[in-house]
């Protein structure tokens, strides 16, 4: 089933539909083989830092240029931040180099955990990150910030607007851990510095009384509120740019892109 038979048109034309790299068993060509025509673009999953530096040609082929996919990355969440920004930067750069035939250069990076009000230690880590990506000669501004549990990031406008960081939203954390502060901040961006993409999955019920968790779902089973945020999220999207389906199983993702072409046509005025 093609992307053009679950999409509309007008979807099309506003944003980009990105499948991660991993949807089932088998090796990352097999994956991209699969959503090849089903997909505009594949996030590349670079999760743990070790096992991915030491990726070859046999795990990232030439042939993966060819399939019609563009690609972005989704840097590893254990980075060494605790060794300084510079040293987390040196290994994202050794990765980036690993898909330079891709031709990607985006990067979603989950950054260092910080408090409430935005830590000094989050911010310099942050500030040297940037020094060193840019030193390499790549933009600072396609390093794309996730919300995380850790780090909410809406206390971190200046870090957006003092380093260049772009950011990635993610619409199944901001509803798992209560982030409405990241939408006020997101409603309050410039033109120039929305997102350019939107990690979309919908969270899992909490324990009885409790808050929802963290559980990459399709966006179907999105309560009206969840609907609600993500079609806000949509709104606040960059024309042009991607929407990230962050689920792990393509009947999974085939379910939620109807609920994307709604808030999208939403978005466009159809």
């Amino acid at each position: 089933m093609g992307i053009s038979v679950l999409l509309t048109a007008d979807t099309k034309k506003c944003f980009r539909i990105a499948a991660p790299s991993w949807i089932m068993p088998g090796t990352v060509q097999d994956n991209c083989a699969f959503l090849g025509g089903k997909v505009d673009e594949v996030g590349l999953l670079f999760l743990e830092a070790e096992a991915s530096l030491a990726y070859g040609r046999q795990d990232l082929p030439p042939e993966l240029a060819a399939l019609g996919l563009s690609c972005h990355v989704h840097l590893p969440t254990d980075l060494p931040w605790n060794d300084g920004g510079g040293a987390a930067a040196a290994v994202c750069l050794a990765l980036m180099e690993k898909v330079r035939f891709w031709g990607a250069e985006r990067a979603v990076l989950h950054p260092p955990p910080s408090g409430p009000g935005g830590s000094p230690v989050c911010r310099e880590a942050l500030a040297a990150f940037a020094r060193v990506w840019q030193n390499a000669g790549r933009s600072v501004s396609d390093v794309l910030l996730e919300n995380t549990r850790e780090n909410a990031l809406w206390a971190l406008g200046d870090v957006f607007h003092g380093n260049g960081f772009g950011i990635c939203p993610d619409l199944g954390h901001i509803l798992a851990y209560g982030q409405r502060e990241l939408m006020d901040m997101l409603a309050g961006l410039p033109e120039r510095e929305r997102p350019r993409m939107l990690h979309c999955s919908a969270p899992g019920p909490g324990l009885p009384g409790k808050a929802p968790v963290s559980a990459h779902r399709p966006l179907d089973t999105l309560d009206a509120q969840g609907l609600a945020v993500g079609k806000a999220l949509c709104d606040f999207l960059a024309p042009g740019g991607v929407i990230m389906v962050e689920l792990f199983d393509w009947d999974h993702i085939a379910r939620s892109l109807p609920v994307i072409a709604g808030w999208c046509a939403a978005e466009s005025g159809g």
